[in-house]
């Protein structure tokens, strides 16, 4: 039967290149939309140009919700998408209800053909298990482990769902060293119940997935609660990036000019996660390119830090750190640069220096 399914999966693939997705209305699929609203009532924080940015979002630009799956599932390993036993895709378990994968988010492949003879050598079967929704491993990634992971591990747990339940998280991401460091201030990723599943089928009777993709008051608190052992002086901070995208093609002519401000330039790479909190919770004045580095905001505890982030002229699509300045009620401002070509961007200097003059005040 297995066989057969995977068959028809990878059939459906290579001649029309698309997958099957279950109705899950016509199945009478329990799903739960959770009540957010990603737009902040008071934007009284934010600068005019970042307000700017907020313009053009609307309250589904980022869904959260609770699933549970009551029928007889399977995973399969590469991609974590739930299947249903006649091989279709059960669409709340690709991210935002797959809309990904339905043209919106081109420069994301389809996964590869199927290759039997890996899929099927391995069977592990539960009850009822918990899966993190983590299209394309973006817990890999700094900013969805803090905000997406770490927010679905909250919703479930604020919606009274046992979390001793054995659960699906790659173990790419329990790999990393930023999960490392965050499980020793945060136990509950200790305590979890992973389920090994590599090169493995995992069947389950029933299943739990939730999206959360925007943070919670409560999010906020649990961030900064977080304990640091490490001290810092440093009032006047300036995120740099290297071999990264989204950074400006004068990077240096920026630095200086960030230095003849008193700002010290930090790479966050360098620096434990316990000494990335005290950096930041001890700034005053923090500036950064767009950048996972951003992601630390939360756990400032400074109510008068002022934060400027530096875009290029896609700006419109990177709210995310405007986000958290609003619901933190912490100044923020931004500086947009030129278009990004081949992943740099021209920030105008004496633009830039005239911009800094004027936040910095």
């Amino acid at each position: 039967m297995l066989k057969q399914i995977y068959n028809n999966i990878k059939n459906r693939y290579d001649k029309r290149h698309s997958f099957s997705f279950l109705d899950s209305e016509t199945e009478k699929i329990f799903f739960a939309d959770i009540p957010t609203n990603p737009i902040c009532n008071d934007l009284s924080s934010l600068s005019e140009t970042a307000k700017a940015i907020f313009s053009h979002l609307t309250t589904d630009l980022n869904p959260t919700y609770l699933f549970h799956y009551t029928k007889k599932a399977f995973f399969e390993p590469e991609w974590l998408c739930g299947l249903t036993e006649n091989g279709e895709i059960i669409p709340a378990s690709v991210p935002n209800n797959d809309w990904q994968w339905k043209g919106f988010w081109p420069m994301h492949p389809l996964p590869s053909a199927f290759n039997l003879k890996f899929r099927l050598k391995r069977h592990l079967y539960f009850d009822k298990i918990l899966v993190v929704d983590d299209f394309y491993g973006f817990s890999n990634n700094y900013y969805h482990f803090l905000v997406h992971l770490i927010g679905q591990l909250l919703m479930l747990q604020d919606h009274g769902i046992d979390l001793s339940l054995p659960m699906l998280m790659p173990k790419s991401i329990r790999e990393k060293s930023f999960f490392k460091q965050f499980a020793d201030k945060y136990p509950l990723l200790k305590q979890l119940n992973y389920i090994d599943y590599d090169r493995s089928i995992v069947h389950c009777n029933e299943f739990y997935i939730c999206n959360s993709t925007i943070v919670s008051e409560n999010h906020i608190n649990i961030f900064k609660q977080i304990t640091t052992e490490s001290l810092s002086n440093k009032k006047k901070i300036f995120i740099g990036r290297k071999n990264v995208a989204r950074v400006a093609s004068n990077a240096d002519e920026i630095e200086n000019i960030m230095k003849s401000f008193g700002f010290e330039t930090i790479y966050f790479e360098n620096h434990t996660l316990d000494e990335q909190i005290a950096i930041i919770r001890g700034a005053d004045y923090f500036v950064s390119y767009h950048g996972a580095g951003l992601t630390n905001l939360l756990f400032t505890n400074n109510p008068n830090l002022k934060v400027l982030e530096i875009h290029n002229s896609n700006a419109k699509l990177y709210w995310h750190y405007a986000l958290f300045c609003a619901k933190m009620k912490i100044s923020y401002d931004c500086f947009v640069g030129d278009e990004m070509v081949n992943n740099s961007y021209y920030v105008d200097p004496e633009k830039f220096k005239n911009k800094v003059s004027e936040w910095i005040l």
